[in-house]
């Protein structure tokens, strides 16, 4: 599983939390960030050591991965993770890094790799929210790049990457959830995307315990 621009770490932990043996890489532009990162995920790893009953029955949780990088240029090989998560980047973003991160996403998953996307509601996404209400947040803290991603068509941005919806879009409060999958060349036909993110088809059993080791314990 590999996190994109992952900030200091914290929703990482939730990551670890649930799949403690997941092999986990989390890439940050930010050297500061990446710091932070390391110091929660030794915090995080040393309470699970100690206090947690799974690792008292032998679990075991492997440092984090930490990179340093940019999402729109990785430093990984093509197609290797299953899971790539991303959370509250693309508003911060130019439209055209956007789009170049999307591809980058493609490359680096596997195929019938999942991807996990959070970020800003958008423009319509409720009622009465339109491009120039949401004005005032990028007015009132320096947010240049927000009312064009307001105003992006994220779901036709990851398809033109070549990913392929796996559920319908959901908005919580500020927030919205997207993801998509990476589109197997032969097995796709086979996929059925209503299927929990444990069964996520990609290729067979093998695959999907590399996705979630945790599940088979």
């Amino acid at each position: 599983m590999l996190e994109v621009a992952g900030g200091t770490g914290r929703v990482m932990t939730f990551f670890r939390d649930n799949y403690p043996e997941m092999e986990a890489t989390f890439l940050e532009l930010s050297p500061y960030y990446l710091e932070e990162a390391r110091n929660h995920d030794a915090r995080f790893r040393k309470n699970f050591e100690k206090n947690d009953d799974r690792a008292k029955n032998g679990w075991k949780m492997s440092p984090l991965n930490l990179v340093l990088g940019k999402a729109e240029e990785t430093p990984f090989e093509k197609d290797s993770f299953d899971i790539l998560n991303c959370v509250y980047l693309f508003h911060e973003l130019p439209n055209e890094i956007r789009r170049e991160c999307a591809k980058e996403f493609f490359r680096v998953l596997k195929p019938g790799g999942l991807l996990a996307f959070n970020d800003s509601i958008q423009a319509n996404d409720r009622e009465g929210m339109t491009a120039e209400t949401m004005k005032v947040f990028p007015n009132k803290y320096h947010e240049p790049y927000y009312v064009d991603y307001v105003q992006d068509d994220l779901t036709a941005l990851f398809e033109e990457a070549g990913f392929v919806q796996f559920r319908e879009p959901e908005v919580a409060n500020r927030s919205k959830v997207l993801s998509f999958i990476k589109k197997p060349s032969e097995k796709f036909e086979e996929c059925d995307l209503s299927r929990d993110i444990n069964e996520v088809c990609n290729g067979g059993e093998e695959s999907k315990e590399t996705i979630m080791k945790s599940e088979t314990q």
